[in-house]
């Protein structure tokens, strides 16, 4: 199926079974979920609920995302709030880059929000982020976003 974000940009999802409540405009996939999107967007999860009138996407098992061809994100939930471009990892939370991006780079949290709105990456609960060989560790850090939303700046 087709989905459409605020901006109108389509998102190609798939997945083994799925329930669509076209009165709410809430559901749920199960098994080998993929979603693909713009900018090399891809998630992958074993299952997806669309829920709050289909406003609000959420991952009850790990899901995995690549993003921009060069990152990859994992948590062990996933929820994306469209109305509020807010996307959060839960649970042990990790974004990277993949291994031929140098120099490497990586995040590791309890938590990872990401405020599209305000191009803001908040990393929250035993916070390290890694850059070739140095690190910074912390309890919390916030990170802002290039405006291409492919790489950081403080």
């Amino acid at each position: 199926m087709t989905i459409y974000d605020l901006q109108g940009r389509p998102f190609e999802v798939e997945s083994r079974e799925a329930i669509f409540k076209r009165a709410s405009n809430e559901g749920e996939l199960r098994g080998d979920v993929h979603l693909q999107g713009p900018n090399d967007l891809q998630l992958r999860t074993q299952a997806m609920d669309f829920v709050e009138q289909g406003h609000t996407m959420v991952t009850e098992r790990p899901a995995e995302i690549h993003y921009a061809g060069k990152y990859l994100a994992w948590g062990q939930q996933l929820t994306v709030k469209q109305n509020e471009q807010q996307f959060i990892l839960d649970g042990r939370a990790n974004v990277s880059t993949l291994p031929e991006v140098k120099p490497s780079v990586s995040i590791d949290s309890k938590q990872l929000v990401y405020d599209r709105k305000q191009l803001q990456l908040r990393i929250e609960g035993d916070a390290r982020l890694a850059r070739g060989p140095d690190h910074i560790e912390a309890d919390r850090m916030v990170a802002f976003l290039e405006p291409d939303e492919q790489s950081m700046r403080f």
